[in-house]
């Protein structure tokens, strides 16, 4: 999936869902799951299959294109949209 339609797992209104809704609702991830965006699925492709996090220098590291790319955590997770609120959740 690119995105998350939570009006229409909400309206399915099964017990699974309803769990699924709730947790990602509590780690405040509703919004960035519902993001919608005219991905490109080869760069998205290549970042999924070498992405790591390092956990010795708190970095993300990936490629695309053949070029290595890394960056701190925390600008990572701020570039997302997360805050120090979130950065203790695993």
């Amino acid at each position: 999936m690119q995105y998350v339609d939570w009006e229409e797992m909400k309206a399915k209104n099964e017990l699974e869902f309803n769990k699924v809704i709730k947790a990602y609702e509590l780690f405040g991830l509703t919004d960035i799951m519902s993001f919608r965006y005219n991905w490109n699925e080869e760069v998205l492709a290549q970042f999924h299959a070498t992405f790591f996090y390092s956990i010795y220098t708190d970095e993300i590291h990936w490629m695309t294109e053949g070029r290595h790319y890394r960056v701190d955590f925390v600008t990572f997770s701020q570039i997302l949209g997360f805050g120090e609120k979130e950065r203790g959740f695993t």
